[in-house]
């Protein structure tokens, strides 16, 4: 839970990759407040939970990236030889930039549950 309220981002360590996702999505929300779905976000999932919903969207698309990167090296390598290690390699740094990912996403999860205290998950009209 968020000890300070002025800068949600210094509650928690991120990756450099999730740390500028953070700070751009919560710039694009700062800028935009009257959005339907950021008002929605803010309501659901309080501000812990916005940052860590963005770092875990970042997660995710840095997996993918890398994971998709792998299997290109794999492809054009033939599985073969040293492309192969290193296509492989690629493939689990993926895998595991995307389950850190999809960490982040359950963390925020926990974290709205925590910030509604038994209030109900507000819906899209």
């Amino acid at each position: 839970m968020s000890t300070n309220t002025n800068d949600p981002l210094q509650d928690h360590v991120f990756l450099p990759h999730e740390r500028s996702t953070v700070q751009r999505t919560l710039a694009r929300h700062e800028a935009h407040p009257n959005n339907a779905l950021v008002h929605r976000l803010q309501q659901n999932y309080g501000p812990d939970g916005v940052v860590l919903f963005a770092a875990g969207r970042a997660g995710q698309g840095f997996g993918s990236a890398i994971g998709v990167s792998g299997g290109l090296v794999l492809i054009a390598s033939r599985a073969q030889g040293a492309g192969a290690v290193v296509g492989y390699a690629l493939l689990a740094l993926g895998i595991a930039f995307a389950a850190l990912g999809f960490y982040r996403y359950i963390q925020a999860g926990l974290a709205g549950k925590r910030f509604r205290n038994g209030r109900q998950f507000l819906r899209r009209p």
